[in-house]
């Protein structure tokens, strides 16, 4: 699932963003609102686990752990963070 505007792209997680969820996962900000050590890993092999259940999660259960990227420049994405609880059955096209 891709969502997309001009300025901001949703999609869910590839194995491709495992960098992306290092990052992520050494944030103080963004742990602050888990359960103590919940979204921190220590290795790659760590993150590559996490993207993959975030991947399962919406294969199996289609409730998405999902990738915002904002586009500041046409040739440049910066990824934003995710949002926790977005389930596909609640998205409706128009």
């Amino acid at each position: 699932m891709v969502l997309e505007t001009e300025r901001l792209v949703v999609r869910n997680w590839q194995e491709s963003d495992v960098n992306h969820y290092l990052v992520l996962a050494h944030d103080v900000g963004y742990n602050c609102f888990s359960l103590p050590g919940r979204f921190l890993v220590h290795s790659p092999e760590e993150a590559h686990e996490k993207v993959r259940e975030r991947m399962r999660l919406f294969d199996e259960r289609k409730l998405g752990k999902f990738r915002f990227f904002c586009e500041p420049r046409a040739n440049s994405s910066a990824p934003a963070g995710w949002n926790l609880s977005i389930s596909r059955g609640s998205l409706k096209s128009s």
